[in-house]
């Protein structure tokens, strides 16, 4: 993912946080929009984030599980 990317998306986040900070004093709640387009694309690449993250943890895992066992086996 390109650096304009995941500033674009930090700084939808950082919008989203603002708008979501005012209503939050208001009884009424209403979700905040930047569009149809920009809010489908926000999406996406938060989804695209989110399956990256957890594909490195994944990787993460199964070689940390590969290393303890390879421990005792040694003992």
């Amino acid at each position: 993912m390109s650096d304009s990317s995941i500033i674009f998306i930090e700084l939808l986040k950082r919008e989203r946080e603002k708008v979501e900070k005012k209503l939050s004093h208001h009884p009424k709640k209403i979700e905040s929009s930047f569009g149809e387009y920009f809010d489908a694309q926000y999406d996406r690449l938060r989804e695209m984030l989110s399956n990256k993250d957890r594909k490195q943890h994944k990787e993460w895992e199964e070689e940390y599980n590969n290393k303890k066992r390879k421990k005792e086996n040694e003992k």
